[in-house]
């Protein structure tokens, strides 16, 4: 079997390679599997095969590589092995005992057509030796196709990477993906990832609900929208956001909540703003006061945020304490929340949080190179620490729910990194949960159409022409 949305952990993927063995499948023969669906993956991609060579560790990621110079060989393919280490476990012995292929030191890279990387795997942790970094170093710098089995070596499968890891053009993983192949910045190594099947069967064990998803598509997610209804159907979502220097922000959080099917908008701001918007926007009930008249109206969501500044940090606290919806929090919210963290555990609402890596580092303390380096990881611990939900923004968004849940949105491009995106974003979550979604559920359809939206405009505007004010359009659309 295999599933493209399940993403399992080191641990998980171990667990279950163990039970398929103990079940009946030899090892022998999951190895020869792997193998032959990585030929299949090398011949459909058209690589230049005038001069493969196949780098080969002592583990079982090896064994993968002996196994698969073996098919080579059997076709006709000119293909010479290079061992970076003598083989050690019982199946990587097996086969290279029996692959003919000629053994070729480093030298045979610099010639190379096509570059399969079988040195790790999944089992690598910690930095590369001197030799093997020396040997990555090189494998890098070829003009070959650089192929990585399971994955790249150098890449941790919870998330990390070391110094001189491989990049490789395409990864062939099993299964499954790991949090590297689905996540970045491990992924940034991977390069294009493919899922292939080895013969694991279903009665191994396979988890039907991985705590980590990816989310290819959320249209089982999308509610239909009743026909016989009224705007108190859709429920109300009152949006505290913008300044005298931020209408704007304002204005795209309100747009987006629109677009997405929210009933009514209570757009309360300060009085510069509120003049700006109101000339703007027809749809909203603006609301004089500020933090206090959006804590007084009545709602079902409530936003708090989008270009506010710091004008009513005092005031926001009793706000969120006193929250009694669903309350999403982004841009300065979460500039607050920094130096007031302990108010998330004092809201009585579920809440969320939608911050880019910058925003993120300042709640955590963590660098953003930190939190880059394992978003799935830095998002999780947030979530479970602080009891709430949080979307950690960027390609390849990460959505944490405070029980260990991870959905990773596999939609979007460099058209969303312009100032004002995440503002209709934060515009449709909050929309999304007015109407009755689930806050993990909001997040993750807020985001993946965010995503999508971003990739139609580019596709018709330009990734440079595209602009964040036509995402609320375009959004409404793909939610129908």
């Amino acid at each position: 079997m295999k599933d493209r949305e399940l993403v399992l952990s080191k641990e998980e993927i171990s667990a279950l390679d163990r039970r398929a063995i103990d079940g009946g499948i030899p090892s022998l023969t999951l190895m020869r599997n792997a193998a032959a669906a990585v030929y299949r993956r090398i011949q459909t991609l058209g690589v230049d095969l005038a001069a493969p060579v196949v780098v080969c560790g002592g583990g079982n990621n090896g064994g993968d590589g002996y196994a698969l110079a073996i098919l080579m060989e059997e076709a006709g393919v000119p293909v010479a092995v290079l061992e970076s280490a003598k083989p050690k476990s019982r199946d990587c012995i097996y086969y290279a005992s029996r692959c003919g292929a000629p053994r070729v030191d480093e030298s045979a890279l610099d010639s190379a057509t096509l570059i399969v990387d079988a040195m790790y795997g999944f089992s690598f942790r910690g930095s590369l030796s001197p030799h093997d970094a020396a040997l990555t170093r090189r494998i890098n710098a070829s003009r070959a196709f650089v192929l990585a089995i399971d994955l790249p070596s150098g890449t941790e499968a919870d998330g990390d990477y070391c110094d001189d890891c491989v990049t490789a053009d395409a990864t062939c993983t099993f299964t499954a993906e790991k949090p590297a192949t689905a996540s970045y910045s491990a992924l940034s190594h991977c390069g294009q990832v493919f899922v292939e099947d080895i013969g694991i069967p279903a009665s191994a064990g396979v988890p039907e609900e991985s705590p980590v998803r990816l989310i290819r598509s959320v249209d089982g997610m999308i509610r239909d929208r009743e026909e016989n209804s009224h705007k108190g159907t859709f429920g109300t979502l009152a949006i505290l956001a913008g300044s005298a220097d931020m209408p704007g922000a304002a204005y795209l959080c309100a747009t987006g909540a629109l677009h997405a099917g929210v009933g009514l908008v209570k757009l309360a701001s300060d009085a510069s703003a509120l003049g700006v918007l109101k000339n703007r926007l027809s749809e909203p009930v603006f609301l004089s006061g500020g933090a206090e008249a959006a804590a007084q109206t009545s709602k079902t969501a409530l936003l708090v945020g989008c270009g506010l500044g710091r004008g009513f940090d005092a005031s926001l606290g009793a706000l969120l304490r006193g929250s009694d919806v669903p309350t999403v929090i982004d841009a300065d919210g979460i500039n607050f929340l920094a130096s007031h963290i302990d108010v998330l555990k004092e809201m009585q609402a579920p809440a969320a949080l939608t911050p880019h890596p910058m925003e993120l580092s300042r709640l955590t303390g963590c660098g953003v190179e930190e939190i880059n380096r394992n978003r799935v990881r830095t998002a999780r611990a947030f979530a479970a620490e602080h009891g709430c939900f949080l979307l950690l923004k960027g390609s390849r968004t990460v959505i944490a729910a405070p029980d260990g849940r991870v959905r990773i949105t596999v939609s979007g491009c460099s058209a969303l990194a312009k100032g004002g995106s995440g503002d209709v974003l934060a515009g449709v979550v909050g929309a999304l949960a007015a109407q009755g979604y689930d806050l993990f559920d909001a997040l993750t359809v807020g985001a993946f159409l965010h995503g999508r939206a971003g990739e139609r405009l580019a596709a018709r505007f330009g990734a440079h022409g595209a602009l964040p004010s036509q995402l609320p359009e375009e959004i409404g659309r793909l939610l129908g």
